[in-house]
């Protein structure tokens, strides 16, 4: 009986790749470049995003009273929306990140409101 090897795939892999040590290489020094990059977007995407809170914060805080209220119950009303509407989480929660802002600037003049009152008082 005449005995037949077989070779796989998975041989013909192995047996390719003894002599592939330069293909690691290559493909860590992609990474490594894809991962710089990466790193300089988010750090101008980070600088970007904090640049339009700020100027969001600052508007907010020019605004009138019935500007907040405006707008803090658009936000909510959208979060309930996309809520209904079956959105994700995520979404909904980046929906409800204006009526946070809000809340904010709207406890801030309360406080300065009550602050004002005190010294007077005094």
């Amino acid at each position: 009986m005449a005995s037949s090897t077989r070779t796989t795939d998975t041989d013909r892999t192995i047996g390719a790749d003894e002599g592939g040590g330069g293909r690691v290489q290559h493909v860590l020094g992609a990474l490594g470049e894809v991962s710089t990059e990466a790193e300089a977007q988010v750090g101008r995407t980070v600088g970007d995003m904090r640049s339009s809170v700020e100027r969001a914060n600052a508007t907010l805080r020019r605004g009138s009273d019935q500007t907040l209220g405006i707008m803090g119950a658009w936000s909510v009303g959208m979060a309930v929306g996309l809520l209904l509407a079956g959105a994700s989480r995520l979404l909904i929660i980046a929906a409800l990140v204006p009526a946070a802002m809000v809340a904010g600037v709207a406890l801030e003049r309360m406080d300065g409101a009550a602050r004002s009152g005190r010294q007077a008082a005094a």
